[in-house]
C-alpha cells in the first residue's frame, strides 16, 4: 500500500527538505566565537577562525565537492546566519542556501531510498522502527516527571521480604541477557551494537544515539555482562554475543596502519569507566573468562595509548574520566600479564594526581574538577581517587601515593555532616545542603571507596566511616531507581562487598533480599526503573545505568565469590596468562 503509484509517498514527491550535514550546534558554536572582540577587530583573525570547520577533514581524503560545501558554509557564517543545504524528494541535486547547485551528490533521491526500504521492510524490521519511535517520545522532557512519582519502598517496610534463591536470579539475569540480545542491532559482519539514551547536559535532557566503546554506557560494559554469563553457565550463545559486542572495537584497534591507532582512540578520555582504561578494564575479563588472551594483548595496546601526553592532558582526574580511573584499570591488566610497562602507565597516572591536588580550606589537600570544586564522592570526588592511588601503593610500595590519599581522605572527613550521617554534594547545580546515597555521590560510594582501601588503610577512623555509611545506606530504602551508578543495585553491591569484606552474612542477607524485592517490583510494575527523570519503559542497555548492570549484580548475588566488584574495579582471582603465549597472539587474532 506505501509503494503503490497512488499510495501515501506519492505525495511527498518534488517536496523541498533540508540536508544536514553538520549538526546545527556546530555552527552555533562557531557563530558565538565570532561573536567575540577578539575575531571583530581584524578580519584576518576572523577567518583563521572559522577554519575550524576544516579541522575534521585534515585527517581523510576528501572529494572535490566538499570544497564547495565548505566554501558555502564559509559564505553563510559570514553573514552570521546557519548554513542552510537542502534538496528536493526527487532530486540528486544539492542546494546550497544562495541557490546554487551541486548536481547527482546523491546516487538515489530521498524518495527513491524511501521505497528501496520499504521493500526491503519486514516485521523485525518494523518492530525496530517501532520501538525507536517510542524510544523517543519517552526521552521528552514532558514525559520525565511522570518517572519521579512511584512510591519508594521505605526501609521499615523490608524486613519480611523473602528471599530469592541464586536460581531464580540466574533466571532474571538470563532474561535480561537475552533482552539485550534481542534489542541489539546487526552488523552485515556479524557485529552487535546498541542503541541507548545518552543525557545531554546542554539540552538537559535525553536523546538517543548508538553507543560507544567504554564501560559505562557502552558495549564493553554489555559484553562484559554477556561475557561474565557465559562463563558461569556454559552456554555458547552469550559468549558468541559477547564476541559480537567487541567486534566494533577489535575492528578500530586492528584497522589499517595508515590510520594511526592514536588517532583512532584521540577523542576518548583515559578514565576507568568512560574512556580508554574502561575499554582495557572489559577487554582484560573478558579475556580471562572466555579464555581469549588475544584480548589480553589488544588491552595491552589499548593501555600503551596512555601515554604521558595523554595523562597531562586529562582535566577530569576522577575514576570515570580521569587519570584515577585509567590506573585502577591499568592495575588490573597488570595483575594478570606482569607487565612493568602497564605498572609504569599507572605510576604516570599516580604522579599525575599528586601535582594535581589543590589545598581545601581545611588546609588539606584534594582535587578540583573541571569548574574548580574540591567534590567528595567515589565516581567524581576525592573518595574514587583516593581508592586508586591506595591501590596503587598496595603493589608500589611508594610512600608518596598513601599519603596523598589519607590527605585526599582527610579532606571528605573534614566536611562531613554527623546530623545527616552523610558527606555534601558540592556539584555547581546542586543546591547548598544537597546529599545523595549512591554509588556515584554521597555515603554508599563513599563507604564503598573505604571498604575497598581496608587492605591499605585499615583504621578505627575508617571503620567507623564504613559503618556509618551502610547505616546511612540501609536508612535509604529503595527508591524509584535501579541502577548501579545512582540506583539501588549500586547500593546492593555496597552491601555485598561489605559483606565479603567485613565477614557480615547479615548484610548478604539484606543484599539478596534488597534484590528480590527489587526483582518482584519490576515484575508487578513491566521492568526496572533504569533512568531517573524518565518512565520505567526507557529501556537503556547499558551497564553502569542499564540493564547490564544490574544483569550482572544478580550474577554477583547469585555467585558472590566468582566475580569481581567492577564498582571497585577489582581484579579476577585466577589464572595469568604467560608473556610467552600473549607473545604469540596478535590483535589480528580478534574475531
Amino acid at each position: 500500500e506505501l509503494l503503490a503509484p497512488e499510495g501515501p509517498l506519492a505525495s511527498f514527491a518534488g517536496c523541498p527538505i533540508r540536508y544536514v550535514i553538520r549538526a546545527t550546534n556546530t555552527y552555533g558554536f562557531v557563530l558565538n566565537r565570532l561573536y567575540s572582540p577578539i575575531f571583530l577587530r581584524d578580519g584576518a583573525d576572523r577567518w583563521i577562525e572559522m577554519q575550524l570547520l576544516k579541522r575534521p577533514l585534515l585527517k581523510a581524503t576528501t572529494p572535490s565537492w566538499v570544497s564547495t560545501l565548505l566554501e558555502a558554509e564559509l559564505a553563510a557564517l559570514e553573514r552570521l546566519d546557519i548554513p542552510c543545504f537542502g534538496t528536493h524528494t526527487d532530486s540528486c541535486d544539492l542546494l546550497t542556501d544562495t541557490g546554487a547547485v551541486q548536481p547527482n551528490l546523491f546516487t538515489l533521491s530521498a524518495l527513491e531510498q524511501t521505497r528501496l526500504h520499504l521493500s526491503l521492510f519486514d516485521e523485525e524490521d518494523c518492530d525496530c522502527q517501532a520501538n525507536l519511535i517510542r524510544a523517543i517520545f519517552l526521552s521528552f522532557p514532558s514525559v520525565a516527571p511522570h518517572a519521579t512519582e512511584e512510591s519508594p519502598v521505605a526501609a521499615e517496610s523490608l524486613d519480611e521480604a523473602s528471599i530469592l534463591p541464586s536460581e531464580e536470579l540466574l533466571t532474571v539475569a538470563q532474561k535480561l541477557a537475552r533482552d539485550l540480545i534481542d534489542s541489539s542491532l546487526r552488523h552485515g559482519s556479524g557485529a552487535m551494537t546498541w542503541i541507548g539514551f545518552h543525557y545531554d547536559q546542554v539540552i538537559e535532557g535525553y536523546h538517543l544515539r548508538p553507543l560507544g566503546f567504554d564501560l559505562y554506557g557502552g558495549t564493553c560494559g554489555i559484553a562484559l555482562f554477556l561475557a561474565a554469563l557465559a562463563w558461569l553457565t556454559g552456554e555458547t550463545t552469550y559468549r558468541n554475543c559477547a564476541l559480537a559486542a567487541l567486534k566494533p572495537l577489535g575492528e578500530q584497534v586492528c584497522k589499517s596502519a595508515s590510520f594511526p591507532i592514536e588517532e583512532r582512540f584521540s577523542e576518548m578520555s583515559i578514565g576507568g569507566a568512560a574512556g580508554l582504561g574502561s575499554c582495557l578494564y572489559a577487554l582484560t575479563h573478558i579475556g580471562l573468562w572466555l579464555d581469549r588472551p588475544d584480548f589480553i594483548q589488544m588491552a595491552t595496546q589499548l593501555a600503551l595509548l596512555i601515554t604521558p601526553e595523554r595523562v597531562q592532558a586529562d582535566r577530569l582526574l576522577d575514576v570515570v574520566g580521569g587519570a584515577a580511573g585509567a590506573l585502577l584499570s591499568l592495575l588490573a591488566l597488570y595483575q594478570v600479564t606482569a607487565n612493568e610497562e602497564i605498572l609504569q602507565r599507572a605510576m604516570l597516572c599516580g604522579r599525575y594526581l599528586l601535582k594535581q591536588r589543590v589545598e581545601t580550606e581545611s588546609g588539606a589537600r584534594a582535587w578540583h574538577n573541571r569548574d574548580g570544586i574540591a567534590l567528595t564522592g567515589f565516581s567524581h570526588g576525592a573518595a574514587g581517587i583516593a581508592y586508586a592511588l591506595l591501590q596503587l601503593f598496595a603493589v608500589t610500595h611508594h610512600q608518596e601515593f598513601l599519603n596523598a590519599a589519607c590527605e585526599g581522605i582527610d579532606y571528605e572527613r573534614s566536611v562531613f555532616v554527623p546530623e545527616v550521617g552523610n558527606w555534601p554534594d558540592f556539584r555547581e547545580f546542586k543546591e547548598a545542603g544537597s546529599y545523595m546515597t549512591s554509588w556515584c555521590h554521597g555515603a554508599t560510594g563513599i563507604g564503598l571507596a573505604r571498604l575497598g582501601g581496608l587492605n591499605v588503610l585499615d583504621t578505627p577512623e575508617v571503620r567507623c566511616e564504613i559503618e556509618v555509611a551502610l547505616e546511612t545506606t540501609l536508612a535509604c530504602g529503595l527508591p524509584s531507581v535501579d541502577n548501579l551508578c545512582c540506583g539501588n543495585f549500586g547500593r546492593i553491591e555496597f552491601l555485598l562487598a561489605s559483606a565479603q569484606h567485613l565477614g557480615r552474612p547479615d548484610l548478604l542477607e539484606r543484599a539478596q533480599m534488597y534484590a528480590s524485592i527489587l526483582v518482584r517490583r519490576a515484575s508487578q510494575e513491566g521492568d526496572f526503573h533504569l533512568l531517573a527523570n524518565l518512565p520505567r519503559q526507557a529501556n537503556n542497555p547499558g551497564l553502569y545505568q542499564g540493564r547490564a548492570g544490574i544483569g550482572y549484580e544478580l550474577l554477583r548475588l547469585a555467585f558472590p565469590e566468582r566475580l569481581p566488584s567492577l564498582l571497585l574495579w577489582e581484579k579476577q582471582s585466577f589464572h595469568r596468562f604467560p608473556q610467552e603465549e600473549l607473545r604469540r597472539c596478535s590483535p589480528n587474532d580478534v574475531k
